[in-house]
């Protein structure tokens, strides 16, 4: 069993309902209620949510605590809180500062300033067409 899955609550089943794996935290086979989709049981006086996968004869019925789960979302919309202004302020700055540049170079060389004329100056190639 991989190291990430140790703490979560696993039971591996043959196709004849045999269990071939029990995690360590699991005194008992999980309920058998028929469900197939997500769903939520008391274990052990722990709300647990849990799903059942079936393929090749074998079923795979996991879980893990409903607090944990939840904590892990408050996590996640957490950092999402922190991250989202983030990167709004980042945009703006460096839209600002795009802004700045550009207008900076647009005074420097204004569309027909004196760039242009120095180019419509200059002589023609002395070089002869083909």
């Amino acid at each position: 069993m991989p190291l990430s899955l140790r703490k979560h609550l696993v039971e591996v089943t043959d196709a004849s309902g045999a269990v071939l794996y029990l995690s360590p935290r699991l005194r008992q086979p999980f309920p058998r209620d028929g469900i197939k989709e997500f769903h939520n049981h008391k274990i052990d006086g722990k709300n647990v949510r849990l799903a059942e996968f079936s393929e090749n004869g074998l079923t795979l019925r996991a879980g893990d605590d409903l607090k944990e789960i939840n904590q892990i979302g408050r996590d996640i919309f957490l950092a999402m809180l922190g991250a989202i202004p983030t990167v709004l302020l980042m945009t703006l700055v460096g839209s600002a500062l795009g802004r700045e540049q550009s207008d900076r170079a647009g005074r420097r060389n204004p569309p027909g300033g004196e760039e242009d004329h120095r180019a419509a100056a200059r002589p023609a190639s002395a070089c002869p067409a083909d």
